[in-house]
């Protein structure tokens, strides 16, 4: 259960997502039904009999999208990601679909890329509740929708791709949803990191976050409502992200964010080459963003961001406006350059660099029960700490 700061799941530690080194099979877009692996032609890369002790397995594959229609199922292993333009979801569950589980995976909208954005990383209208281990999902809007029961992963909304409309959170549940041990993430100040929406449903709707690392967003959480149908929120023993800088309020999206401050890292430069190479976690990073360092021609600007390989694994990398003038690895500095995004200026960072948690909980009116005890708040800006 290692990894980052803390303890906590981390990219950049190889804890979450596609394990380093995995050979993967391009294989498209799939959909698994009740004849399972026959129904996918039997190939080397499903096993199982689509029971519950020897489930229906989808191993190591590099695919544009997976449904899954049928009880019984694994995906594991599996770099999923976006092909087209904000399309719905990478993962989609349906069809009433029970004991599923996703494992080792990385659920990716490729926002970061400048192209191809998804709305949704895992969308669950199964009524039942999907498994997600180790998972690591960088989705544009909402990484994770509806009934889900996750631990050890790391969640990140990644911001300024948004489909037309939508709303930023990295778990949005109309149903059950329970996170433990990890870590979930919005950049934006708009909306929150998790919405519990009972309203929507018109159903009751419970949310549990335990032993968790939480930033980012207008609000930490959200949920209840003058309307609420009856939702519970549970909040123990988590940690919620500060902010080194000062504190600012967006009159625009009602969100607290943290002023921007330089982010220093060591990439590699290849003289004549925009990529740098050598880098750890890029999620942290934005395209448009101002990057100095030796080797580095004043005004450049960071133009994409990949996470991996074109298989998923390997060394994340970014590519720059203009080529490297040298050759090796140099101290860079990445700064904010006044731009911003849907819900408003970039947060800053903390000095591990996650982004800071707003630490306000919002409108729990009406709400049948909101329990929080045993967190940990590192913010410096007075917070209203009760739901």
């Amino acid at each position: 259960m290692g990894g980052g700061f803390g303890g906590y799941p981390d990219p950049a530690k190889q804890t979450v997502g596609v394990p380093a080194g995995t050979a993967l099979t391009s294989v498209g877009s799939i959909a698994i039904g009740s004849s399972g692996c026959a129904g996918l032609g039997n190939p080397s890369w499903c096993s199982g009999a689509g029971t519950a002790a020897s489930p229906w397995t989808i191993n190591a594959i590099n695919s544009s999208g997976v449904v899954i229609s049928t009880s019984n199922v694994k995906l594991q292993n599996s770099y999923i990601h976006a092909s087209g333009a904000c399309r719905g979801s990478l993962v989609d569950v349906n069809n009433k679909a029970a004991n599923v589980t996703l494992s080792y995976d990385t659920i990716a909208g490729n926002g970061h890329s400048g192209s191809a954005t998804v709305d949704v990383g895992v969308f669950n209208t199964s009524n039942n509740p999907v498994r997600g281990d180790h998972l690591l999902m960088f989705n544009e809007n909402n990484p994770w929708e509806y009934d889900g029961l996750v631990s050890d992963s790391y969640i990140i909304v990644a911001p300024g791709f948004a489909c037309t409309g939508a709303h930023y959170e990295p778990v949005y549940n109309t149903g059950l949803f329970q996170a433990t041990h990890s870590v979930l993430l919005n950049p934006e100040e708009q909306t929150a990191v998790g919405f519990n929406d009972s309203v929507w449903c018109a159903c009751p709707t419970s949310m549990s976050i335990t032993h968790s690392l939480i930033a980012g967003g207008g609000w930490s959480f959200y949920g209840g409502g003058p309307s609420d149908r009856g939702s519970t929120f549970v909040f123990q023993n988590n940690r919620i992200a500060r902010c080194t800088g000062t504190v600012a309020y967006n009159s625009g999206s009602g969100g607290r964010y943290c002023n921007p401050i330089p982010l220093t890292l060591t990439g590699t430069l290849t003289a004549g080459s925009a990529t740098i190479t050598g880098l750890t976690n890029v999620a942290i990073l934005w395209p448009g963003e101002t990057i100095t360092g030796t080797g580095i021609p004043a005004g450049t600007t960071i133009v994409a961001i990949s996470q991996s390989d074109n298989n998923g694994v390997g060394s994340p990398r970014i590519t720059l406006s203009t080529n490297a003038t040298t050759t090796g690895p140099q101290t860079l500095t990445i700064t904010q350059n006044g731009t911003t995004n849907a819900g408003g200026d970039r947060p800053g960072f903390d000095t591990h660099g996650y982004f800071p948690a707003s630490g306000y909980f919002g409108d729990f009116i009406g709400t049948t029960g909101c329990t929080q005890s045993g967190n940990v708040w590192d913010d410096n800006n007075t917070t209203k700490r009760a739901c």
